[in-house]
């Protein structure tokens, strides 16, 4: 077919990734003054940093096209890689991290740790790898 796979998932509209940046920098912000405060109520601050990424993973590019997909499912990619090798490195990772912190530091690292799961990491891939390739494509023109 000559529409190709355009049409094959639906985006939320470009007009909410503002809503996701928000979402994960007011998260981010509660999370770390949840932390620095010594409330045990990080985990608000977590979901809600969770739904801004969760947004943007699923939210359309202003210029939506075969190349933007491609570099979509390369950052997909790329994430399950990573996110497969550090569950598979993750207890030794906690082995020496106990080793060389306190409790107070070990449970900090683990918490900031939280943050760093798949969606997050698959954004920050997506919107890098799209960020260097339009700026190559900028210059080569």
């Amino acid at each position: 077919s000559s529409k190709g796979i355009m049409k094959t998932y639906k985006l939320l509209p470009y007009k909410w990734q503002s809503l996701g940046w928000f979402f994960a920098f007011i998260g981010f912000i509660i999370f770390l003054l949840t932390l620095l405060i010594g409330y045990d109520i990080y985990q608000v601050g977590f979901c809600i940093f969770e739904v801004g990424f969760l947004i943007l993973a699923f939210t359309r590019e202003k210029d939506e096209d075969e190349r933007i997909q491609a570099i979509r499912f390369y950052s997909l990619s790329i994430t399950a890689i990573i996110y497969v090798a550090v569950w598979i490195l993750k207890p030794v990772f906690q082995t020496w991290i106990v080793r060389f912190f306190s409790f107070e530091q070990c449970t900090i690292i683990f918490q900031i740790m939280a943050l760093i799961n798949m969606i997050p990491l698959y954004v920050l891939i997506f919107k890098s790898t799209l960020y260097i390739q339009n700026k190559q494509l900028n210059y080569d023109k």
